[in-house]
């Protein structure tokens, strides 16, 4: 039997490891890697028949190496080590590459700094662009801001950090005054400074065997995930395979796997904006699916589970042809926001909906919760299908300020 590593540390702590994706790959022997804390919550996973062991580590590169090599001692070297979410991708990349099993890590799939330089030679369109230097900016502050806004250009900047998702510590400022009173308050993690874009905001999904895209999907976001904070939902709808957008964006998306380096198999998660002047803009890329009720939109829009489609092909056993990606309805999602501190009295009114929904909340009434500052705390999520775009459509353009519940401020 092969070995295969299944590193898993979800950004929602206590998230059950989704096995049942895998159940049917008996040729496998699964090894587990939790982290302590959530090692009791895991246990009874252990007791599964393709599961070999629940490995429980520390995630760092040194202790899952050393979580590796007792795998490699006991029961033989490793067939892959294969992850799901964000919060493993750069891990299971430089563990691939130590252990001789990828030639590249995956390192520009997840620091935001290093996906702009793997692009600045080429004429794929990327936002202006510096990383926020604290040494230069304690040792000539001045001079540095000028470097910043001569850079950048006009303001407002949009801040993020390098190596987050999910719109955590993202920053927007207006002007110098506001640069510098982030600059004093802002915590130890490397931020990329860069223009903010105005305009429309697309992910795009590809489905990626043996470095060749099967198929992709693109999304058109209601609003940017930096709204959440704002008190708005963020949701994305499929567009028609027609859409001469999709088509563009299409297009772009295989130039910039090109030029970055495609992933050699998996699933690539782009966004990308298209502008007022009709530029479309890479704003960044990840080797995963898309979170937040992502493999049940799938499901949905083209009867596939994203998530188990990511795991079969880092594992070589995706079969699906691309001519098998059919599109089973049009769907939609939305994510909304805990939209102010309080205790929750009530849900609000919605309007009617045509399309067929599953909606689940994660907060309840008499619950006392804090306003959303990203997309890590959510009241709740809904996913919408149709086979009819139009009608589709309509009910996501009316859910677009629609939020949960009513909150009383304490």
């Amino acid at each position: 039997m092969k070995n295969v590593i299944l590193l898993h540390r979800p950004p929602f702590r206590r998230v059950a490891f989704p096995l049942h994706l895998l159940q049917a790959l008996s040729c496998y022997r699964f090894f587990l890697f939790v982290t302590k804390d959530d090692y009791s919550f895991h246990k009874q996973l252990a007791t599964l028949d393709y599961v070999k062991e629940l490995v429980p580590t520390g995630y760092t590169l040194d202790k899952l190496t050393h979580a590796c090599n007792h795998v490699i001692e006991k029961h033989g070297e490793i067939f892959n080590i294969v992850y799901l979410t964000e919060e493993c991708v750069q891990l299971a990349g430089l563990l691939r590459q130590h252990y001789g099993l990828s030639k590249e890590n995956l390192n520009r799939y997840v620091d935001k700094k290093i996906m702009l330089q793997k692009l600045i030679t080429t004429d794929i369109r990327k936002p202006r662009a510096i990383s926020f230097n604290e040494t230069e900016y304690l040792a000539h502050s001045f001079e540095y801001l000028s470097t910043i806004e001569r850079t950048i250009g006009p303001y407002p900047f949009f801040i993020k950090p390098t190596q987050q998702c999910g719109s955590a510590h993202t920053h927007l400022v207006n002007n110098q005054k506001e640069l510098v009173k982030w600059i004093t308050a802002k915590d130890s993690q490397h931020y990329l400074i860069q223009e903010y874009i105005e305009g429309t905001l697309f992910h795009c999904e590809s489905f990626i065997r043996k470095r060749e895209i099967l198929y992709s999907s693109v999304f058109e976001y209601s609003q940017p995930g930096f709204a959440f904070a704002s008190g708005l939902p963020v949701g994305s709808i499929s567009l028609p395979e027609n859409n001469k957008t999709r088509e563009r964006i299409c297009e772009f998306n295989e130039l910039v796997l090109e030029k970055m380096g495609i992933i050699d198999n998996g699933i690539a998660h782009l966004e990308v904006f298209l502008n007022q002047q009709g530029e479309l803009i890479f704003l960044e890329i990840a080797a995963r699916p898309p979170g937040l009720v992502g493999d049940l939109l799938y499901q949905k829009h083209l009867n596939i589970s994203i998530e188990k489609a990511h795991f079969l092909l880092q594992l070589g056993e995706y079969k699906t042809s691309s001519e098998n990606h059919s599109v089973a309805n049009y769907a939609a999602r939305y994510i909304f926001p805990v939209s102010q501190s309080g205790r929750i009295v009530a849900h609000t009114h919605r309007k009617t909906l045509h399309s067929t929904f599953i909606e689940d909340f994660r907060v309840a009434i008499n619950d006392n919760v804090k306003k959303s500052k990203d997309l890590f705390n959510v009241a709740g999520t809904m996913v919408l299908w149709h086979e009819d775009y139009s009608t589709l459509r309509k009910d996501f353009l009316t859910l677009s300020n629609h939020t949960s519940f009513i909150i009383q401020p304490i």
